[in-house]
């Protein structure tokens, strides 16, 4: 597929094609033409922007929206009106920025105490992740010498060579290394 017509399908012009190339969004392979070579372009990967920029939102370019801004705002009792007035004006901001800096402040302060609620959880978790480790490799030893004495039993009773009890003993029961 030419540039062309993968500009086209794609609805986009043939420089954003050569962008998206540039980008490496889009493989090129440069086949001989008349004059000069031609790039061609993989359809399948066309296809897959094409299903890609279908499935992104559409937002019209230089339309004023009509939609206000939906204000926040909640009722408070006069007097603390007038003290939060007070407060913004020690510092010298309004009161509307006051109090977002203030819900801003109460944000973080919960922010940090669940990040620090989950850095609780999580040295749990390790110290759970490190008595298991411990636990498995103890279990590990007590197989392994399991099948050693299996093996020295076998070889006891059956009087067979010691590499073909380490044999059986693997095959019948699992391996002893």
């Amino acid at each position: 597929m030419t540039q062309k017509e993968a500009a086209n399908v794609l609805r986009i012009s043939v420089r954003s094609i050569q962008r998206l190339v540039k980008r490496g969004r889009l493989s090129v392979r440069y086949e001989p033409g008349k004059t000069r070579p031609v790039a061609v372009l993989d359809a399948n990967e066309v296809e897959t922007l094409r299903a890609e920029f279908c499935s992104r939102p559409v937002f019209l370019q230089g339309v004023k929206s009509t939609e206000q801004k939906q204000l926040f705002g909640f009722r408070m009792e006069p007097k603390d009106l007038v003290r939060l007035k007070d407060e913004a004006s020690k510092y010298g901001i309004h009161v509307g920025a006051y109090v977002r800096l203030l819900l801003q402040l109460s944000l973080d302060g919960a922010l940090q105490s669940k990040v620090g609620s989950l850095n609780t959880e999580l040295n749990v978790l390790q110290q759970r992740v490190t008595l298991l480790e411990r636990t498995l490799s103890r279990f590990k030893i007590d197989v392994m010498n399991d099948l050693r004495e299996t093996t020295e039993v076998v070889l006891e009773f059956t009087g067979m060579e010691p590499s073909e009890a380490t044999l059986w003993v693997a095959k019948n029961l699992g391996s002893t290394e």
